[in-house]
């Protein structure tokens, strides 16, 4: 019994010296991420209606509509907002036919709520900056303010448009 114990244990030590044949692969993982620049607006449209009383205290008046919508970023890395008009001056549709005075742009203002209004030409300033992160990422979704001045002695009765256009770049 103790040769067969002995043999037994010989066996064992001599394979334990054995290394078995073994091979590794390596997996590389690529992950691409795009650019991420997204702007929305809670609306596409402002109004101001003024009446006959809007003018009692004075012939030239500025109207604000505070908070008018939002602007929200999402974006994967640092943003500014730009705004400016599409054209130098309102479109005009008189009350009464053959008007053609015209408004100009700069008679509307724009600011990110509680900053400094700024007036409207064909050029881009910049409203807002930010940097990465979603809609409720703090400064990413902020309200937009505007104001508009108008005068009797120079703008006659009828409806007034313009296009503010925003755009949403990376530095």
């Amino acid at each position: 019994m103790k040769r067969k114990l002995t043999l037994l244990c010989a066996a064992l030590i001599t394979g334990a010296g054995f290394a078995y044949a073994a091979t590794t692969q390596t997996v590389t993982f690529t992950v691409t991420v795009p650019s991420v620049l997204d702007l929305t607006t809670t609306s596409n449209a402002v109004a101001i209606n003024l009446t006959a009383s809007s003018y009692a205290g004075s012939d030239a008046i500025t109207t604000e509509a505070l908070a008018a919508h939002q602007l929200a970023v999402r974006s994967n890395r640092a943003w500014v907002v730009s705004a400016k008009s599409n054209t130098t001056s309102f479109a005009f549709t008189p009350a009464i036919t053959g008007d053609t005075r015209t408004k100009p742009s700069t008679d509307l203002s724009v600011r990110k709520a509680a900053g400094a209004y700024q007036s409207l030409t064909t050029t881009n300033f910049t409203l807002a900056t930010g940097t990465a992160g979603g809609v409720t990422n703090v400064g990413n979704t902020f309200a937009v303010d505007y104001k508009v001045a108008t005068d009797i002695k120079l703008d006659p009765p009828g409806s007034y448009a313009l296009d503010v256009v925003y755009t949403l770049t990376a530095p």
